[in-house]
């Protein structure tokens, strides 16, 4: 024991862990491999039961079926109408009794040859029918037994159907009925609620066609090709696993129904198998419930020859970290431990004495950051009280200058100087307007007045206040606006001004004899805006920087259209304003595309 003892002493406490890790859970992944195996087992036994219980309860459901409308047949077979034959009274009781039926095509009744000679569904009379070549005829007159067919084409209006064929009488007066069943009526035969499981409940015929809730898509009729159908088909029944056309294997089990010749399969995938995941995934977290809780009683060995040490380095660490820098560690009774120790008392003197440095340093850098931005907050005032000054200096003068040029183009209308100095007083304005505009976007004081605002109806707006100057410049103005456009919350005058800024850039990059349209739709929640233009386009690097405020794209084209620049950086800020966006799709030589879209829900 002593032995044992000074050889635990002499591990470090790595080695005591790995030790005592080792010791903890070999035998739990033992176990717990064997144990995961058997679930597997026992998960996969389970759904081979699944499948083959589901397959024979709709076994029994089709033949209990089948003996309905068997019995159906006895009981029509001994009506006295019926017995005499291919008569009007007879004619009456089947499609009487058809109108009833649903699912049904129609009933027939056919002679000893098998004849068709008078159906519900044909008026009384029509010529007969020969079915006498069919298999599923000819063996139930043969054998007096009824008879199922598979899915054929039924030779009285090629309408694909199911026939079953009763025969009744003897001798001469043997006679046949007939019921001819939908096909869309037997595909639906398993949608009730008992088969609207996970496995999947389907039906074949003899020759392996489609009949109900097919295991892989396709058409009612069509038949099935694959080994899979094969095996199905030369097997009286079985449960196994089966890989079909579509390569996905499945859980299959399947029976062969004598009275009518069909097949019931019913299958699972593999991967949809949920129950069998869940079962491994408990399996997992049981298996690691218990082998966390041994290792974890186990650890408490190596732990507690470790807690007084550790314990000590986290009150040191802690109260270290609460600004204590003057904190050091005392000798610590294990190898590690103590060299950790060690390394925080060198630490620490470095942190305490890079921290007296590094406060100085701070002092210093925050006096003179806090003097930069005393600065900059003053230059920041000076900008605004800048262009405030100029700018509301300069609208008075401008003002007065536009109504007494207004006044003279009134007096003298052939007069260019007045016009030209017209145009030109109003251009000043509206930079004017847009150096005051910028400058409360920056400042977050541009106020917006929230309203109900139809686009269609500002868009008009725009349209018409640019009019002239579309038609003094020859372009064409097409426009799509969709009638029902939902209003959307928003300040009506600046959604105007985003249109006009985006419809005048239109016009000045747009040569004469171009086109430009408006475009207002609804999607996905916001209404579209997209202005477009048949002018020079730009270049995809360029289409970034056109919304940096008085960023101007150095091309010739551009420098003759004048303008500060800021146009557009106005809209994307005033688009932001409404949470909305804006994008941009140019080529050159191709024309652009501004698009805004504004939501529909109310902005808050």
């Amino acid at each position: 024991m002593q032995g044992w003892r000074r050889f635990w002493d002499a591990l470090s406490l790595g080695a005591r862990f790995r030790v005592i890790f080792l010791l903890a859970y070999v035998p739990v992944l033992i176990v717990g491999g064997w144990l995961m195996v058997w679930l597997y087992i026992a998960a996969q036994r389970s759904f081979f039961e699944q499948v083959d219980r589901q397959a024979q309860i709709a076994y029994v459901s089709l033949d209990r079926w089948s003996d309905q409308q068997k019995s159906f047949l006895a009981l029509l077979a001994i009506n006295p109408d019926i017995r005499s034959g291919p008569t009007p009274q007879a004619y009456q009781v089947l499609t009487r009794i058809d109108r009833k039926m649903v699912g049904w095509l129609g009933l027939s009744m056919l002679d000893a040859s098998g004849r068709a000679v008078m159906s519900s569904y044909r008026p009384y009379g029509s010529p007969p029918v020969d079915l006498g070549n069919e298999a599923y005829v000819q063996r139930a007159m043969r054998t007096g037994e009824p008879a199922m067919s598979g899915f054929t084409t039924l030779p009285l209006d090629q309408r694909p159907t199911l026939t079953l064929v009763y025969p009744y009488g003897q001798g001469a007066a043997r006679r046949a009925l007939a019921i001819h069943f939908d096909p869309l009526h037997i595909a639906n035969f398993f949608s009730d609620p008992a088969f609207q499981q996970r496995v999947v409940v389907s039906m074949v015929d003899a020759t392996g066609r489609r009949l109900a809730r097919p295991q892989l898509p396709g058409p009612l009729g069509e038949r099935i090709v694959s080994p899979a159908m094969t095996y199905v088909l030369s097997q009286p029944q079985g449960t196994l696993s089966l890989r079909w056309a579509d390569n996905i294997e499945r859980i299959t089990s399947f029976y062969h129904h004598p009275a009518t010749g069909w097949i019931v399969i019913a299958g699972i995938p593999f991967a949809d198998s949920v129950g069998m995941i869940r079962r491994t995934l408990l399996a997992i977290l049981g298996v690691g419930i218990l082998g966390f809780g041994l290792v974890f009683w186990m650890l408490q060995l190596g732990i507690r020859q470790a807690s007084r040490p550790v314990a000590i380095l986290v009150d040191r660490t802690r109260r270290f970290g609460e600004g204590d820098l003057a904190i050091r560690v005392p000798p610590l009774p294990t190898r590690e431990m103590n060299a950790l120790g060690r390394s925080f008392n060198q630490l620490a003197e470095e942190v305490e004495q890079s921290h007296v440095s590094l406060e100085a340093q701070v002092e210093n850098r925050t006096q003179e950051l806090q003097q930069a931005l005393e600065k900059l907050k003053s230059l920041d005032r000076l900008k605004d009280h800048f262009l405030s000054t100029i700018s509301h200096e300069m609208k008075t003068p401008l003002s007065l200058i536009i109504g007494y040029t207004e006044l003279l183009q009134d007096k003298y209308p052939t007069e260019e100087l007045l016009k030209g100095l017209q145009d030109g007083s109003r251009r000043l304005t509206t930079h004017i307007n847009n150096m005051l505009d910028y400058s409360a976007l920056l400042g977050g004081s541009l106020p917006l007045y929230m309203t109900e605002v139809s686009v269609c109806e500002v868009a008009r707006n725009a349209l018409d206040i640019m009019d002239t100057e579309f038609k003094l410049k020859n372009l064409q103005v097409e426009t799509h606006l969709e009638p029902d456009v939902p209003p959307v919350r928003g300040d009506s005058r600046r959604i105007t001004q985003m249109l006009m800024e985006l419809l005048d850039n239109a016009r000045r990059y747009t040569p004469s004899g171009g086109r430009i349209g408006v475009e207002v739709t609804s999607q996905e929640g916001f209404v579209r805006i997209v202005v477009w233009d048949t002018g020079i386009g730009m270049k995809k690097q360029d289409s970034a920087r056109i919304w940096e405020a008085f960023n101007r794209i150095e091309t010739g084209e551009l420098i003759r259209t004048g303008g500060l620049g800021l146009g557009l950086t106005i809209v994307k800020k005033l688009v932001e304003l409404h949470h909305g966006r804006v994008e941009v799709e140019s080529r050159p030589d191709q024309g652009s595309r501004f698009i805004l879209y504004l939501p529909i829900e109310a902005v808050k």
